[in-house]
């Protein structure tokens, strides 16, 4: 109990351990599974050697550069000065140090830039570039950081990342990692583990019929589980093990960030899945919705929910479902 390591990742923690001593680790999964805490975990640990970071958002996509920016944000100017004038420039120009913007010739210069600066931070201590949520790396960093990961060699150069793709997928972006990357799925928490996260977070053990409810409903997700505790604590442990949880307003607004996109007859066609206790195509036209299956196609699209081959409706997550239900008038 007094692990101060993220919960229930001892063995997983462990393998990226032993993985990073001799190469590179890409965590992958779904959002909130605890891929950033285990970056950090991982990251802090490591007392020797440099450490650069980015962890770029959504909106930094449309940023050129900020990503790189980030990552050599504490390079200072006398490892810059010890490039090639017209490298030096290159990539002066790229970071916003220098007074010409970077153009399209200039972008090999760049990459070229960045593999020699990352060669000489690590003739002086091993170098780890740690990058959070590769999917939102901006398109000119996405590009050099692939170049120079073709081109890192040695131990001494290394890439711990992260990246979020839905559970049983592959990452689309590993190739910003060195082509011996060892990738690491990340889990659902279990149910003891949830209970122990719960624990540590709130102080207060629940009772077990709430845990194993809130481990169902998050479906092992960390995130979720800890704010579905705080909102049980907020407004008292169910009475009976079978009372819906709440489901918190924050939680509820990021799970259907989508749902607006739907048309209000899709969502009244989900409102009313997310009611029936095995929903079925069959069962939403019987309850007056013809266009269920177009409805679920939409759905689909916003990754909220799926209709499969014998026509049961799926939604892309537990949580989805009780917050629709939770956002019905």
């Amino acid at each position: 109990m007094n692990d101060p390591g993220p919960v229930g990742r001892g063995e997983l923690l462990r393998s990226a351990r032993e993985l990073l001593a001799g190469g590179s680790v890409l965590f992958c999964g779904p959002a909130g599974i605890g891929k950033s805490t285990l970056l950090a975990a991982l990251a802090g640990a490591d007392g020797g050697g440099t450490v650069l970071r980015c962890a770029p958002a959504e909106s930094d996509r449309r940023l050129p550069f900020v990503c790189l920016i980030d990552l050599l944000a504490d390079v200072t100017d006398d490892v810059l000065a010890r490039l090639p004038a017209p490298l030096r420039a290159a990539l002066e120009a790229a970071l916003l140090r220098g007074e010409h913007p970077t153009s399209d010739q200039s972008r090999l210069g760049v990459r070229l830039a960045v593999l020699q600066v990352l060669q000489l931070l690590s003739d002086r201590a091993p170098v780890t570039l740690v990058i959070d949520d590769l999917q939102w790396v901006d398109r000119p960093s996405a590009e050099v950081l692939a170049f120079v990961a073709r081109r890192l060699t040695g131990d001494r150069l290394r890439v711990l990342a992260a990246e979020r793709v839905p559970d049983g997928e592959q990452p689309l972006h590993r190739n910003l990692c060195p082509p011996d990357v060892a990738e690491l799925p990340v889990p659902p928490l279990t149910p003891r583990d949830v209970a122990r996260l719960l624990l540590r977070d709130n102080g207060v053990l629940l009772p077990h019929g709430s845990v194993l409810q809130i481990h169902q409903l998050a479906d092992g997700n960390p995130f979720y589980a800890l704010e579905l505790g705080r909102a049980v604590l907020r407004s008292g442990v169910p009475e009976s093990p079978g009372r819906p949880l709440p489901v918190p307003r924050r939680l509820r607004a990021l799970l259907l960030d989508r749902l607006g996109e739907l048309s209000e007859r899709a969502q009244a066609t989900l409102l009313l899945a997310s009611a029936a206790t095995r929903p079925s195509l069959t069962l939403l036209r019987a309850a007056g919705r013809p266009d269920a299956a177009e409805d679920l196609v939409a759905a689909e699209r916003c990754d909220l929910a799926v209709a499969d081959d014998d026509g049961i409706v799926r939604f892309r997550h537990p949580l989805i479902r009780a917050a629709i239900y939770a956002e019905a008038p």
